[in-house]
């Protein structure tokens, strides 16, 4: 009859695990003039109570004065919406 031993089994499985480092990012500056950077954003939520459907918030947002450009809530996130978005805050 044969007989393993298993400590050099288990030795071998549990070798010391190496984590990767992690890498910490510094904030980036904010745009130095109003609409250098606007950002693009999309959500989907229960914005209303008594509405029982989610909607879709897009809005426009300017990264230099932090200030919402333009908002519109639609009852689906889609290409034309986008570009609604988009065509109505680039006045």
């Amino acid at each position: 009859m044969l007989v393993f031993e298993a400590a050099p089994l288990f030795s071998k499985i549990t070798k010391k695990r190496y984590q990767k480092k992690k890498i910490v990012h510094g904030q980036r500056r904010r745009m130095l003039k109003a609409g250098m950077l606007v950002q693009m954003d999309s959500s989907e939520h229960n914005w209303l109570e008594y509405i029982p459907e989610k909607w879709w918030l897009i809005a426009m947002i300017d990264d230099a004065i932090n200030e919402v450009s333009y908002a519109k809530f639609f009852v689906k996130d889609t290409f034309f919406s986008n570009m609604h978005v988009l065509r109505v805050s680039s006045r």
